[in-house]
């Protein structure tokens, strides 16, 4: 929807909507957090100036994906 509607058709609900996808960024699933991470990457994309709005959030969830904490399951399978 960020990606192919854009800011200007989502208007007032497009703060709301990058927020949602910031949320998943902190996710226990990698592939949530890599689908959370990717939409923010669109966000920042496509969001022109109205990214503006939501640059802090985004940037603050970057790092929570960056920095999750694996569990030893989650290593393990990075080993093989």
């Amino acid at each position: 929807m960020v990606e192919y509607l854009g800011p200007e058709f989502l208007g007032p609900t497009y703060v709301d909507i990058c927020t949602k996808i910031c949320t998943y960024s902190n996710s226990k699933y990698s592939a949530i957090r890599q689908a959370s991470v990717y939409g923010i990457g669109m966000i920042a994309q496509h969001g022109g100036n109205a990214f503006d709005s939501v640059k802090d959030v985004c940037l603050v969830s970057l790092k929570n994906a960056i920095e999750f904490p694996m569990d030893a399951t989650t290593k393990e399978k990075k080993s093989k």
